[in-house]
């Protein structure tokens, strides 16, 4: 019976170790350049307003888990939405616009407004209905009572 030695078997393909720097050089292109292609492209009324109600539901828990209120602030002249707690501003795309409905008032395109979160779960409460070029309305309510985020008709 004859013998294999492992030193004259030719090795085939590529090792653990390559395989994990290609994937970790594939993640690091796609960490720079993913931001980069979000930003140039248009995001629409369905996105824009998912994206605004997650923003609130965030606002919500990080309130409740950190024990102190958080403010949600839609300036509508400046078209933007930012959070008390978070850096990060979410501007409005072009060719939409917002109307805003707090608890005390409604909001006009030159004003802005704010929602506020509170530490037992509950929230100012109102509604936001987002518009686009083409007068599609697609709105969500922020229930004052439990501070929870719901999508108000059909997409």
């Amino acid at each position: 019976m004859k013998r294999l030695d492992h030193a004259s078997i030719p090795e085939e393909g590529f090792s653990l170790v390559e395989m994990l720097v290609v994937l970790t050089i594939l993640g690091l292109i796609a960490a720079i350049t993913g931001p980069a292609l979000q930003r140039g492209r248009q995001m629409s009324i369905a996105d824009f307003r998912t994206r605004i109600m997650h923003d609130a539901a965030l606002a919500r828990i990080k309130a409740v888990s950190r024990q102190h209120m958080v403010r949600m602030d839609i300036d509508l002249a400046g078209r933007e939405i930012a959070r008390s707690e978070c850096c990060e501003r979410l501007p409005f795309p072009d060719g939409i616009s917002m109307t805003v409905l707090t608890g005390r008032e409604l909001v006009t395109a030159d004003r802005s407004a704010a929602f506020l979160f509170y530490p037992d779960g509950s929230a100012s409460g109102g509604r936001i209905t987002v518009k686009d070029a083409t007068d599609r309305q697609l709105s969500f309510t922020l229930n004052w009572i439990d501070g929870t985020v719901s999508q108000v008709g059909d997409d």
